[in-house]
């Protein structure tokens, strides 16, 4: 149980990096909310 515990937290955090930095399947119709400013702070974005 504690494998499968280990697997799911894991994807879950490789997502989230994936999510923030910017992944290789995005453009500029599907930025994410949440992205790097100019000063490298993380900011959130609304549409």
């Amino acid at each position: 149980m504690g494998t499968l515990l280990k697997i799911f937290v894991g994807f879950w955090v490789i997502w989230i990096i994936w999510y923030i930095t910017g992944g290789p399947l995005r453009d500029d119709k599907t930025k994410p909310f949440v992205r790097f400013n100019e000063t490298g702070q993380i900011e959130t974005v609304g549409r």
